[in-house]
């Protein structure tokens, strides 16, 4: 990512992109943030006939496009402040908007508001984060004319986080999505970014069934399960319907928050940690299945105010390699805010263990785990993870 926010697309992936848009004979092309143009290039080739309209906050991105491509339209602007339509003075609708679009926080105002306003994206007013590339969504819907296309690639927490479910919502109630294609990790250089491409149709209502797509690394498609809108409110990636589609839970299932577990979060950052100079269990020194963790204590040293992995807790990383585990057998060490600590009857205990790790168990906390770089477990979605069949009363 640069300084604005950016991730360049591979070439695979944008023709992956491209391909999935089904107006054969567009007259008007637009892209909200040009960047290094793979996009771009990949719907030319496509559709060399057709008018393009691009755009970028950078002005080396669009001095580039006018010395590579000069009857090409290029505009210097910044896409979340400028009428958009207005500067790009296009007289007919725009047919297909393609965008990859940057990730960076943004401050909410009442002209930012007024932007899903404008894009039918009601519910996203509530949104306590909005992120640029939520603005540049909503941005290409407002510019497309009705029935016009929109493929856009969007990040993990957009597709999976609960805190953009009204995000989903929104989406599927006021526009058409036509397909969601998760692709590969490590797509884009330098980071491990998780995303996926989805495609939308302006303007009209969603089926009752939309086709969620996997992509290998050639961008191949090479799975599809069809998901049924109200789960994709829940969420919209593969991964989480595949499994969820082979694991039908039991009615009557019982679950964690059934227990009524003791569960509570590291208070300290591995960094506060590490400078109080103190022994401590992070993410990354977290034994993987241990069922048996001496961890000792820090003799002499105070741990007040700290919370503290102790006899009998089964420690999770809620963040980063989902599924360490480790359960305590004897000592006292604070954790750091990366991980939980659980705390049962010792019954209960073992049961939680035997079903964190059995292989359904670590394939629950794959599949529920979400985000676009490092992996998270929330806690809502811990509290529904399945306990094996145990007999509690022995």
């Amino acid at each position: 990512m640069d300084i604005l926010g950016r991730y360049y697309t591979n070439h695979i992936f944008s023709k992956l992109l491209v391909d999935n848009l089904s107006i054969s004979n567009p007259k008007n092309i637009v892209e909200l943030g040009v960047g290094d143009g793979a996009l771009f290039r990949a719907a030319f080739e496509r559709w060399s006939s057709a008018s393009f309209y691009v755009t970028d906050i950078d002005d080396s991105s669009i001095q580039r496009m006018r010395s590579e491509f000069p009857n090409v339209k290029s505009f210097q602007l910044d896409t979340i402040k400028e009428n958009i339509i207005e500067r790009l003075n296009i007289s007919d609708s725009i047919d297909i908007a393609i965008c990859n679009p940057p990730y960076l926080k943004v401050s909410p105002t009442p002209d930012i508001l007024t932007i899903f306003e404008k894009a039918q994206l009601h519910e996203c007013k509530g949104l306590r984060k909005i992120t640029s590339d939520i603005l540049f969504l909503a941005k290409n819907l407002e510019i497309l004319g009705r029935e016009g296309e929109l493929g856009i690639i969007l990040p993990d927490g957009l597709i999976t986080g609960k805190e953009f479910i009204s995000l989903r919502s929104s989406l599927l109630a006021a526009h058409n999505v036509k397909a969601v294609i998760q692709l590969p990790e490590n797509i884009f250089k330098k980071t491990e970014a998780l995303t996926h491409i989805v495609i939308i149709e302006k303007g009209s209502s969603t089926s009752s069934f939309v086709p969620v797509f996997l992509s290998n690394k050639l961008g191949e498609i090479v799975d599809q399960i069809d998901i049924n809108q109200d789960t994709l409110v829940e969420r919209m990636d593969y991964k989480y319907n595949k499994w969820k589609k082979a694991n039908r839970f039991n009615k009557g299932q019982i679950c964690l928050k059934n227990l009524k577990p003791i569960i509570k979060r590291g208070n300290k950052t591995h960094k506060e940690l590490k400078e109080l100079k103190i022994k401590y269990l992070h993410s990354t020194n977290l034994p993987n299945l241990s069922a048996n963790l001496d961890l000792g204590d820090e003799e002499g040293k105070s741990l007040d105010g700290l919370v503290c992995a102790e006899a009998g807790d089964i420690i999770i990383s809620r963040v980063g390699k989902i599924g360490k585990i480790a359960k305590i057998k004897s000592g006292k060490l604070p954790i750091s805010d990366c991980l939980l600590k659980i705390t049962l009857p010792d019954i209960q205990a073992s049961a939680l263990w035997k079903s964190l790790t059995s292989k359904e168990g670590q394939e629950w906390l794959k599949a529920n785990s979400h985000g676009v770089c490092a992996k998270v477990i929330s806690l809502s979605d811990l509290m529904n993870f399945p306990i094996k069949k145990v007999d509690f009363s022995e």
